[in-house]
């Protein structure tokens, strides 16, 4: 997927287009959207990563959601790069011990990377509506 930010930037991501019609989307209404911060030096002006970012990002984002599927049911949508971020979307039964152990993670420290998170109720799965057309 790549699309243009209002900026101007370009955003460029992947999303799983099976979830599109998924009928269970009821069951798992709770939006989880991690963001991953970059190494700007290793970022592009436009704010996409360098080559030898996406790796690095990436494990990141593979070792968060491996936690996360160990604690709850996750469906791992896709993840988008835009803006110096790496931005992870995934839907959950049980937002709670996610949250909670997200909490233990966010300032430890020798994280690879910074990031942040949200989790927000979106039944419809609307947060992610526009990547998956």
């Amino acid at each position: 997927m790549e699309a243009t930010l209002e900026n101007g930037n370009p955003v460029v991501g992947s999303f799983n287009m099976a979830y599109k019609n998924y009928d269970k989307k009821s069951k798992f209404p709770w939006c989880l959207s991690i963001s991953i911060g970059l190494k700007l030096e290793n970022c592009k002006e436009n704010g996409l990563p360098e080559s030898e970012e996406i790796p690095i990002a990436n494990r990141f984002e593979d070792e968060l959601l491996k936690k996360i599927k160990e604690i709850t049911t996750a469906h791992y949508v896709g993840h988008l790069f835009s803006d110096t971020f790496l931005d992870v979307y995934i839907y959950l039964d049980d937002p709670e011990k996610v949250h909670q152990w997200l909490q233990t993670q966010i300032n430890k420290e020798g994280l690879i990377r910074g990031f942040g998170y949200e989790i927000n109720q979106d039944p419809k799965w609307e947060t992610v509506n526009n990547y998956m057309n």
